[in-house]
């Protein structure tokens, strides 16, 4: 990793860079789904078991999905 960083420059810069990145991209997703759930749920009333039977079905569809496709490039 470092020979593709050059001798020069610092890896736990670049790492905790990545690091933050990410974790950034979790909470944006974690609260766009909250919010999105907020206005399902208490602005357009929908059935709240329903909507969590939906959401819980388009994740499993989803990892589903991203395991089959990660199974075929073996």
């Amino acid at each position: 990793l470092k020979s593709l960083l050059g001798r020069d420059q610092s890896i736990i810069v670049k790492l905790l860079a990545f690091n933050v990145g990410i974790e950034a991209g979790q909470l944006t997703i974690v609260a766009l789904v909250l919010f999105i759930t907020f206005i399902c749920i208490h602005l357009i009333k929908v059935n709240r078991r329903e909507y969590l039977l939906f959401l819980s079905a388009a994740i499993l569809g989803i990892a589903s999905y991203l395991t089959a496709i990660n199974l075929y490039k073996l």
